[in-house]
């Protein structure tokens, strides 16, 4: 009976705390947030900082951020490459602000192998969308992985997944 008790309990309070599940084909995290656009906008750029993104654009104005393409690490042993670039939308809402994430990856280094070693790279281009498909190991895998743990980074706030278009 203490084991059924214990059980009951263990789950109830799992199921309380569980993250979602992204969606297969996810292309956008939404980050529910209770601070103001302002606040939102200032710590999730020193966010995209600290994890040493380089901002492309930071519009006040417009609420919306662009990182520079960054080159990280994928696969196992970290061997292969990949550039990864987000995109970040800021709208209020009725409890705060909505933070809206998407991307572009590419990889200059399967570029070159795959004999476009002739052309200029060009990532915006050659990037493709950040969708949440494909193995942990594999390039879309692994810029999905990387654009999620980023939002979970952020403190104090709730995320969703959907799939727009």
């Amino acid at each position: 009976m203490r084991l059924l008790l214990l059980f009951i309990l263990t789950a109830t309070c799992s199921s309380i705390h569980a993250q979602p599940i992204a969606p297969k084909k996810a292309n956008k995290i939404v980050i529910q947030t209770s601070d103001d656009i302002g606040t939102a906008f200032r710590n999730f750029g020193r966010l995209l900082l600290r994890e040493g993104y380089v901002l492309e654009q930071s519009d006040a104005t417009f609420y919306f951020l662009t990182t520079e393409p960054r080159e990280m690490k994928y696969g196992i042993s970290g061997m292969g490459k990949l550039n990864l670039k987000l995109y970040v939308q800021f709208d209020e809402s009725e409890n705060g602000t909505l933070i809206q994430i998407t991307g572009k990856y590419a990889s200059e280094q399967l570029f070159k192998a795959a004999g476009g070693g002739k052309d200029e790279f060009n990532f915006d281009t050659q990037g493709n969308e950040i969708l949440n498909r494909g193995g942990k190991a594999s390039l879309t895998g692994a810029s999905w992985i990387i654009m999620d743990e980023l939002a979970k980074a952020l403190q104090g706030g709730s995320i969703t997944y959907e799939i727009s278009e």
